[in-house]
């Protein structure tokens, strides 16, 4: 992952799902439904069943200051949690991951720390027109 965020162009935004740990795998390792999986992916967790976990919330924060988490989603919506142990990926609708998408901050947000707002202020119009209220009166 450090060296797709290392290729990534500034402004540019890296998207990744993997399996999450306990809905995809659940306990067991290696993998019984993908034989390819190196890994087992959390978004956090203090421990784990599995000797090969990966918390995501360390692997991005070791991208370092250019990292600007804009998702980390559990993919859980469709999950069945009541179902015995069984791929519900193969179902039309089972999803089992996590889903992070980076944004990869330009030189200049790293060196002030965050995003730097715009110079200016919004027209009175554009302010009523985006808020749909006039403008309080400034002192």
């Amino acid at each position: 992952m450090r060296n797709w965020f290392r290729v990534l162009k500034p402004g540019g935004h890296l998207i990744v799902t993997v399996p999450d740990e306990d809905l995809y795998e659940q306990g067991q390792f290696p993998s019984t439904y993908n034989a390819d999986h190196k890994w087992t992916f959390t978004i956090f967790k203090s421990e784990s069943w599995s000797e090969k976990l990966r918390n995501l919330t360390d692997l991005i924060a070791a991208l370092g200051p250019a990292a600007d988490v804009q998702k980390l989603h559990l993919l859980n919506a469709t999950y069945r949690y009541g179902l015995p142990r069984f791929d519900q990926t193969l179902t039309p609708i089972g999803e089992c991951g996590i889903e992070f998408i980076v944004r990869k901050r330009p030189q200049d947000e790293v060196a002030f720390g965050g995003r730097r707002p715009l110079p200016g202020n919004v027209p009175d119009a554009a302010f009523q027109m985006l808020t749909g209220i006039r403008r309080p009166a400034r002192n």
